[in-house]
């Protein structure tokens, strides 16, 4: 069955079902999170993904469907190929596995953990920057700088933690 998700992530990316499926967005480009009580907007999109830096959720077109609508994947798979109009054939089951290249797969994973943590180190210089030119901690954006270092910050070091669990496997 991984093959009709396979399919899927193919056609139709995290962001569009979310546009399609009536997410409300914000100007930044990230969305109202359906997996918490969102009321800023914090479900960013990278690629064919989404992920909410607020509660840490995210995941394919699929997977964000299933949480829209409270539906189980395959459900959630049945209904984007519908909306969309893909013409998948949902009772296919492919005889065998696809063969997968390992090696790709890491080497994309690593551009794709090297691409987040340079996005994140970015983040982090330019709050440091503004909050230097800061003239004290009662400016109105004080605290929305020092909040999106955090959550920067927050996540550089889970970043950092795969890293290093990496390297000891």
């Amino acid at each position: 069955m991984n093959n009709i998700f396979d399919a899927i992530r193919g056609h139709v990316t995290a962001r569009e079902a979310a546009q399609v499926y009536g997410l409300t967005f914000g100007r930044n480009g990230r969305a109202l999170c359906p997996w918490h009580n969102d009321t800023h907007p914090d479900l960013a999109f990278y690629g064919e993904r989404c992920y909410c830096h607020a509660c840490h959720e995210g995941g394919d077109a699929v997977a964000l469907t299933a949480q829209i609508f409270g539906l189980p994947m395959l459900d959630a798979a049945k209904r984007i190929n519908a909306d969309f109009s893909l013409g998948l054939d949902m009772d296919a089951l492919p005889d065998e596995k696809p063969r997968v290249n390992r090696a790709e797969e890491q080497r994309k994973a690593k551009s794709e953990l090297q691409r987040r943590w340079n996005f994140l180190c970015d983040i982090v210089r330019e709050a440091d920057e503004k909050l230097e030119k800061m003239k004290g901690w009662d400016e109105p954006m004080f605290t929305t700088v020092l909040a999106a270092r955090a959550r920067a910050d927050d996540e550089l070091n889970l970043l950092w933690e795969v890293l290093c669990d990496a390297r000891r496997a």
